[in-house]
């Protein structure tokens, strides 16, 4: 029964693809636009990013996601700017995400 929950859990993952970005560079916007701007529906970041900021102008129905327990900050290496721009955007999930 376990192993079946645990498939069931990740089909999500399976069917629509994750994609993950490891942070850690002297700018990450790159690297998290491209995993937006790709096919996947499903954007996990994974420990602290350096960001000005993430484009999901005019996107709809993408998950982006940190790993949780104040692990994953989005510190922004720009001022004057929206660090998640969602201008336009629908369904957009964000969670386990903290702007330092």
């Amino acid at each position: 029964m376990k192993k079946l929950i645990a498939i069931l859990l990740l089909l999500p993952t399976l069917a629509f693809g994750q994609t993950i970005v490891t942070c850690g560079a002297p700018d990450d916007t790159p690297a998290i636009n491209a995993a937006v701007a790709s096919s996947a529906v499903w954007v996990r970041l994974i420990g602290p990013c350096n960001v000005t900021s993430i484009n999901l102008t005019n996107k709809q129905g993408i998950t982006l996601e940190g790993e949780g327990n104040l692990k994953t900050k989005l510190f922004p290496i720009q001022g004057g700017v929206n660090v998640i721009d969602l201008t336009g955007s629908t369904n957009i999930i964000i969670r386990n995400l903290w702007v330092n």
